[in-house]
């Protein structure tokens, strides 16, 4: 039946996509996902996505349903639109991409070993502040005309892109001086059939890190 159709399709597309990055698919795409394809026109190319990373989980599926690529991009618009994208050949989006020409890029660092920290972003086409509200501006530009996102992320050193880690004022440092961020860590566990509802707190004054979850009774049993 068309139920079991698309389990099978849907079970062996992914399969081969993880294993040789294959989207397309002779008789799956034809059988089981063509109806999908064409409630989109039947000719759309790529995705593009914006304002929030995918979920691994959800990313996947849209290019098994489809067979295309997904471009992720980072938007900010006091930078004028788009300031991070992926290339539209790269199927892996472990991150946001890398960075539009003629903004430059830093990480504002706790700690200057790694390539982690609030993103900072400087051009010459960013706004100039916000209109007749000099304190809002200097919240978010310093002196030195970086315009500060709130948000915290790192460099992936295997393909130069920057991933979105979560909301500055979101993180908590553990006694060990590792930042931590729960909403990041949260999205991890409920990209698992075992999770469906988690949070993380630390606790012993920023010691360790205690979790309450719910578990998907059908997979946790």
């Amino acid at each position: 039946n068309d139920k079991s159709l698309l389990e099978e399709a849907l079970t062996t597309k992914r399969r081969d996509f993880l294993e040789t990055k294959r989207l397309k698919h002779v008789y799956y795409d034809r059988h089981a996902f063509n109806d999908i394809r064409m409630s989109f026109g039947g000719e759309v190319k790529a995705f593009i996505s914006c304002l929030a990373h995918l979920p691994k989980d959800i990313c996947l599926d849209m290019k098994v349903f489809l067979g295309i690529p997904i471009v992720e991009l980072y938007t900010l618009t006091e930078c004028s639109g788009v300031a991070l994208h992926t290339n539209i050949d790269d199927l892996d989006n472990k991150t946001c991409g890398g960075v539009k020409k003629g903004l430059q890029l830093k990480f504002l660092q706790e700690n200057t070993k790694d390539l982690v920290g609030e993103i900072c972003f400087k051009s010459d086409f960013s706004f100039l502040g916000y209109f007749r509200n000099n304190d809002l501006t200097q919240t978010i530009i310093d002196n030195e005309g970086w315009i500060h996102t709130g948000d915290t992320g790192e460099l992936n050193n295997d393909d130069m892109g920057v991933k979105i880690l979560g909301i500055k004022k979101d993180f908590f440092k553990l006694t060990t001086g590792k930042n931590i961020s729960p909403r990041y860590l949260e999205s991890i566990y409920m990209n698992t059939f075992m999770v469906n509802q988690i949070a993380l707190f630390p606790c012993n004054r920023n010691l360790i890190i205690k979790a309450i979850a719910v578990l998907n009774i059908k997979f946790a049993s």
